[in-house]
This record gives structure tokens, C-alpha cells and sequence, in this order.
């Protein structure tokens, strides 16, 4: 049976001295109410998720008034079933699954095991977001959202029935003892919350570490030379077809250049995210055909010439579809 305890800091020194047979000397400190001893990660981090659902799911156990240390004891050894493993899997992702296996390798006498499963939790984990990250929007915006779980879920649920199969099964047929999935759900939905804690606190920091201002600054350049370079269609209505010719030469084209030099200043910006750059290369692209456009324009009309009117035509419908992606 599980007993679920709650200790104030004085107690659980005794509990540590009498119970468990722990010296003085390995009893850690205690200060401000509550106790911090040498206890290990593995039962910190348990304490902390029981104590999230206890918060959140309530408990019949009595709280001290004062601030309490929860402690966990175990007279029998429990185990995550391989449904349950799944669950926290589906909601917590590879670094849920690493800390059920692990708890399962410990109860098994598999402690190196259960290591190496953490560190490989963690890895794939890193690695997963890291891969998503990498899938152009576009494409991941037509994924269903369950499919990258019920994948990642999957291979676990495969991994525990080749590591831990048999165990589980000859456990079970004993009538051992299993944790709930509603605990092993909670530990999925806690890991989440810290993966994305840590994802999205990274993101954050990422794009606070660059220099937005002076991008702001060239992209404010950038719109002024494309409003001075778009005039020649002013001119090609109300001037001179010579004076359209000589603003291509000396305005139009050099403006249009200009802006992808500032475009190259914009993407060599130290720490500048992926999805900047990627505008960037479409507004390129842009600057480009707006360029050929113009030297077709010129020669047009220096040719007095109805012959470019095609590739004109290709280049203005290339024009549309590249502001089409522009505005998306």
C-alpha cells in the first residue's frame, strides 16, 4: 500500500534518524520550515508532481498549517503499465515516457538502465522539437495536430513491450501493484508544461539576443527606395517616354538594387530567426523581377518594340504570386 505523509522539517529529520536509519550527517538542513536534504533528483522530482496533483486533484491526506515536505513510501514496488506509459507520452512527449521508464527500471534493480533511458528522453526530446521546428510552416500547418504524438507514442509503446514486456506481464499475472494513468497523465501534462515552458522561453530569449532595431531601420529604407522606384509608373502616364527611360537608368534600377544590398545587411544580422530570413529571400526575389520588369520597360520603349510584351506578361504574373506569399 501507498501511504502519502506529510512532514514538517523537525519531523522528517526524525522520520530520516529513526525510520530509515539515516545519520545526522546525512540528514542535509533544514531552513525556513521546510527540509532540504540529500534525497536525490529521482524523489525531489516525484515529490513535486504529486504535489501538483495533489493541488490539483485534491487529496484525503491532512496538511500541516505550516509548510510541509511531502514524502512518498513505497512497502511494495509499483510499476507504470504500458498504457499508462503511453498516456503521459501522448501529452508529455519522449521526456514523460523517460521518467515512467526510469521509475519502472529503478523497481526492477535496472538503475543504469533507467539512467540511460533519462538521458535518451531528454535527446529525443531536444531533437523532436528541434525537427519541428525545422518543417516550413506551410507543411505543418496541413499535419493534423494528434499525428506527431500518436507517431512518437507509438514507437515508446514498442520500446516498452521489447524492454519491459515481460516484466510487466509476469508482474501483473503476481498481482503486483500499478500506478494509476491518472498519475501517470499528470506527470505527461507537468512535463509538458516545462517543455514548453523551456521552448517558448527559449524563442523568446532568441529573438530578444538580435538587433530588431536596426532591422526595423532597413526595412523603413527599404520601403522608401520602393516608393521612389514605383513613381515611374506616375511618369510613364503624365512624362515623356525619354524621361521614363532616363528615371529607369538613374533612379528606378539602382533603387531596386540598393534594396537587395539591404536585404543581404538584413539576413547578415547576428542572431536574426529563420522566418525573417525567409521574407527576405522572397522580397528579394521581388527586388529581382521588378528589376527585369524595368529593363524590359526601357527597352521597350527605346525600341519603340511590341516584342517584350510576353515576357513581360510572365514576369508581371511572377510579380503577383510572389506578393501573394508576401501578404500571407
Amino acid at each position: 500500500m501507498r501511504k502519502s505523509i506529510f512532514f514538517s522539517g523537525e519531523e522528517f529529520l526524525i522520520f530520516r534518524m529513526t525510520t530509515l536509519k539515516i545519520p545526522i550527517s546525512e540528514t542535509g538542513f533544514y531552513s525556513g520550515g521546510m527540509y532540504f536534504g540529500k534525497i536525490g533528483w529521482s524523489v525531489l522530482m516525484e515529490s513535486v508532481i504529486d504535489l501538483f496533483i495533489f493541488f490539483i486533484f485534491g487529496s484525503d491526506c491532512k496538511c500541516c498549517f505550516s509548510i510541509c515536505f511531502f514524502y512518498c513510501m513505497e512497502t511494495s514496488h509499483k510499476l507504470y503499465s504500458q498504457a499508462a506509459i503511453a498516456l503521459a507520452t501522448f501529452f508529455g512527449g519522449p521526456f514523460a515516457a523517460a521518467l515512467l521508464i526510469r521509475k519502472n527500471c529503478i523497481a526492477l534493480g535496472q538503475e543504469r538502465w533507467g539512467f540511460n533511458a533519462l538521458v535518451l528522453g531528454i535527446i529525443t526530446t531536444v531533437l523532436l522539437f528541434g525537427s519541428i521546428l525545422m518543417i516550413p510552416e506551410a507543411v505543418l500547418d496541413k499535419i493534423p495536430n494528434a499525428l506527431i504524438p500518436a507517431i512518437y507514442t507509438a514507437i515508446i509503446y514498442l520500446i516498452v513491450e521489447k524492454v519491459h514486456g515481460r516484466e510487466l506481464r509476469v508482474h501483473k499475472e503476481k498481482d503486483g501493484l500499478f500506478y494509476s494513468n491518472w498519475r501517470a497523465a499528470g506527470i505527461g501534462l507537468v512535463s509538458c508544461v516545462v517543455i514548453l515552458t523551456l521552448f517558448l522561453g527559449g524563442i523568446y530569449l532568441g529573438e530578444d539576443n538580435w538587433n530588431s532595431t536596426e532591422y526595423n531601420a532597413k526595412v523603413e529604407q527599404f520601403a522608401r527606395n520602393e516608393e521612389e522606384a514605383l513613381s515611374l509608373y506616375d511618369i510613364l502616364k503624365e512624362k515623356p517616354a525619354e524621361k521614363a527611360v532616363e528615371f529607369i537608368e538613374t533612379t528606378g534600377i539602382p533603387k531596386w538594387k540598393e534594396n537587395i544590398e539591404l536585404l543581404k545587411a538584413m539576413d547578415a544580422l547576428e542572431g536574426i530567426p529563420s522566418e525573417f530570413t525567409a521574407y527576405n529571400e522572397l522580397l528579394r526575389n521581388y527586388c529581382q523581377v521588378r528589376i527585369d520588369m524595368y529593363t524590359l520597360i526601357a527597352k521597350t520603349i527605346d525600341e519603340d518594340s511590341e516584342s517584350y510584351q510576353e515576357e513581360l506578361h510572365k514576369l508581371d504574373k511572377r510579380l503577383e504570386d510572389i506578393m501573394s506569399r508576401l501578404s500571407e
